[in-house]
């Protein structure tokens, strides 16, 4: 009989191993997986089309999905799919699955027998082309069943620890913590497993270790209970003793007592030998991964040797440039921009290697010298710093697009990653072809990423001479899109003129090229705001994340425009997929925290941005929307002590302040709430008026009337925070108002 495996991979296996040809071809196992896991085994046919081929017309995704039909027919039997009406049935019973048989142990309480059948992730490695909602899909069915996983390694624990093997519950812990080496919860019951197992010396090996990851990928420290258990067993080293049980809330129903376990062959879970097991395991070097990941990289920022030393946009603008055309290529992982260019030089490659998560590091240099370049790369092993490849090119400026593909092909070369058709022409691509338009878009991206109001109209300066020089440069409209989106929130610049000169810059950049991803998700940002379109919207940016899947911003903004529908859990795929390319971004790790600010998870809020923070203290938007969680957990004094430290940062912008006026107001000092709301109503500040945020204080106040005008007021100001209306708790209190849900109707929010 042929079986379908989708855990650790997704193929079909028969009698004789794997099955290929056509019956394997992806679209047809993605058929497969998505009607195992659907209930009764059936789905709608267009619920099938439009998941795995949403860009093709309707006509010819249902002839691609009979075709698949008569193909998975052939191979499973003519009765392993039925057709009834407008749906489609697996015959279950037809097909088994590693996943049913793994949920099957699990919930008759056969731990061994699960752990065994999960085999690594869901479908792990697997991927449709343009089929971002199968993907979403996918990856929401992963983080259940990697859930459920961690939930049957701990249930081992405990039942070991109730039998007193503390050695066994030392195996299961170390499992668990393998699983999730950042969960410092898991990390505390290891080590006082193998403390009781006679193993303090790994214990604290393996507490080292944890508390090095924190670092490497949060840039946090151990929680002060795991800090204190480190330090009492160093100065205070107890005797093995026989464990108590140590209770732990399990994420998922199980048996109130577990069955006693038998012991499984494939675990050595006794005596000398499982100790030792364990102290190798865990003497091994901390890394982000359990192996070096060869085929993640980061290109850090060239240095400027140029002799005025005023080549800065130069070097860093062909840095990120040269990182956009690693990321078309398939097999390579590239650790997003604001990640890599935390790490100017010099530095020390191998400790950029640990907190980035990555096997191979690119860095170099340029130098300018009248209308030459001549520029150093260098391809460096990040755990050895040993040099794998360098080169030295020397161009003139206006051949910068071919020096930047000829050092991504040397680069795929040494890694041995093979390069098809597509991928070579993708790498080919003139984003225009007038160099001198080239070097003023770099430029006009370098101010743009320094995120200050200088910067911005800096930056808007620079898209504008692109577009002077070549009209056709659909990138720099982009780029200008994206500069006149972030004006309001960075210069004392009324919304509406901004956001209009955004959305016409991104219709123009689509219209130049359809195939730009940054032109898809600014469109798809100002339809949003301009107009509250969030059809389009949605549209624009799944097509952008179809068109680049590494787009860490289109990632992000999508998060977020999911948030705002109430649609959390697949929120959080796209912002921690943006977290995962750009793991020491502040930004990402505050767009996870306004997630779970939203969905009213306060205490996982606060510990990503605690995270944020740490990783840019001076970050006034990142104290402003921790105060904000802070007011929704009860908490105003944290609150006012949040906002006032945002209120510094800022120099006192107008959100800031009204955000500050609604914890007043909440904290009982109304008298300075209200003086507050009243100056920002008046419009002292003489531009921007945070329209939202002051409907935020004067709900705090008491006065919803006013809230109600307030918020009504901000569709003619075009405050983007109007698109969080619907999940916003600021708002609770207005909800059952008649002209609250007819905002929410006017913002596609019901």
């Amino acid at each position: 009989m042929v079986a379908l495996k989708l855990l650790g991979g997704a193929h079909l296996v028969g009698a004789d191993g794997s099955l290929t040809g056509q019956v394997s071809q992806r679209h047809r196992l993605a058929l497969l997986a998505l009607l195992r896991a659907a209930p009764r085994c059936t789905l709608p046919r267009e619920r099938a089309t439009a998941l795995l081929w949403p860009e093709h017309p309707e006509h010819n995704a249902r002839r691609l999905l009979n075709l698949a039909v008569h193909v998975l027919r052939r191979a499973l039997g003519e009765d392993a799919l039925v057709s009834a009406g407008d749906e489609l049935s697996l015959c279950c019973d037809k097909l088994p699955s590693d996943v049913a048989d793994f949920e099957a142990a699990r919930a008759a309480g056969d731990y061994v027998k699960a752990v065994g059948l999960y085999a690594g992730p869901f479908m792990d490695g697997f991927f449709l082309h343009d089929a971002p909602e199968f993907e979403e899909w996918q990856a929401l069915e992963r983080t259940r069943l990697e859930r459920e996983h961690a939930t049957v390694l701990e249930a081992l624990a405990q039942d070991a620890e109730r039998r007193g093997n503390a050695v066994e519950a030392a195996a299961w812990w170390n499992r668990r913590a393998q699983s999730d080496p950042l969960d410092s919860r898991v990390v505390l019951h290891l080590m006082t497993a193998l403390e009781a197992a006679g193993a303090t010396e790994q214990a604290l090996r393996h507490a080292s270790a944890h508390a090095a990851l924190l670092r490497a990928d949060l840039g946090a420290d151990p929680p002060p209970e795991l800090r204190a258990l480190t330090e009492r067993m160093r100065h205070e080293p107890r005797p093995p003793v026989e464990l108590p049980l140590m209770p732990v809330a399990l994420p998922a129903p199980a048996p109130p007592v577990l069955p006693r376990m038998r012991r499984h062959p494939a675990l050595v879970v006794a005596g000398a030998l499982g100790l030792a097991l364990i102290g190798f395991l865990l003497a091994r070097p901390a890394s982000i991964s359990s192996s070096p990941r060869e085929n993640w990289i980061a290109v850090l920022p060239f240095a400027d040797l140029s002799a005025g030393g005023d080549q800065r946009f130069l070097s860093d603008g062909l840095s990120e440039e040269l990182l956009n055309a690693l990321t078309q290529i398939p097999d390579l992982h590239v650790v997003a921009r604001t990640s890599a260019f935390r790490f100017y030089a010099p530095v020390d490659v191998r400790d950029v290697g640990n907190q980035l998560g990555v096997g191979m590091i690119i860095e170099g240099s340029v130098r300018r010298q009248g209308d030459r370049v001549r520029v150093t790369a260098q391809l460096i092993d990040a755990a050895s710093g040993a040099h794998r490849w360098s080169a030295v090119y020397e161009r003139r400026l206006t051949d910068l697009f071919t020096l930047q593909e000829e050092v991504a092909l040397a680069i795929a070369a040494e890694l041995k990653l093979e390069l098809g058709g597509t991928t070579r022409q993708a790498l080919r691509r003139r984003p225009t072809g007038r160099g001198d338009a080239y070097q003023f878009y770099l430029r006009g991206r370098y101010e743009w990423n320094t995120r200050t109001e200088r910067g911005l109209w800096n930056a808007i300066a620079a898209f504008r001479q692109a577009i002077a020089v070549d009209p056709t440069f659909a990138a720099a409209y982009a780029g200008l899109a994206d500069a006149y989106r972030l004006l309001p929130a960075y210069a004392n610049v009324a919304g509406p003129d901004a956001l209009r000169q955004s959305r016409t810059a991104a219709e123009r950049a689509v219209a130049l090229d359809s195939m730009l991803a940054e032109a898809h998700a600014a469109l798809a940002a100002s339809l949003e705001e301009t107009s509250h379109d969030r059809r389009g919207a949605t549209r624009e940016y799944r097509r952008a994340i179809a068109l680049d899947p590494h787009d860490v911003t289109a990632l992000r903004w999508y998060g977020l425009h999911l948030a705002g529908d109430g649609a959390f859990d697949s929120a959080l795929v796209y912002v921690e997929r943006a977290h995962r390319l750009d793991p020491l971004s502040p930004v990402t790790l505050g767009s996870i925290a306004t997630v779970h600010y939203f969905a009213r998870r306060p205490a996982m809020a606060i510990r990503a941005f605690e995270d944020a923070l740490a990783l840019q203290p001076d970050w006034a938007t990142g104290y402003a929307v921790l105060g904000r969680v802070h007011l929704m957990a009860g908490r105003p004094a944290a609150a006012i002590a949040a906002f006032e430290r945002a209120v510094r940062l800022s120099n006192g912008e107008a959100d800031d302040r009204a955000l500050l006026s609604t914890a007043y107001a909440l904290a009982g000092r109304r008298i300075e709430a209200q003086a507050i709301a009243t100056a920002l109503s008046a419009g002292s500040d003489g531009g921007y008026i945070p329209a939202v945020d002051l409907a935020g204080a004067y709900v705090a106040l008491g006065q919803p009337d006013t809230a109600l005008s307030w918020l009504r007021r901000g569709f003619d100001l075009s405050d983007t925070d109007l698109k969080y209306l619907k999940v916003d708790p600021r708002f609770d209190g207005l909800r059952e108002r008649p002209e609250f849900r007819q905002m929410l109707a006017e913002l596609q929010l019901q």
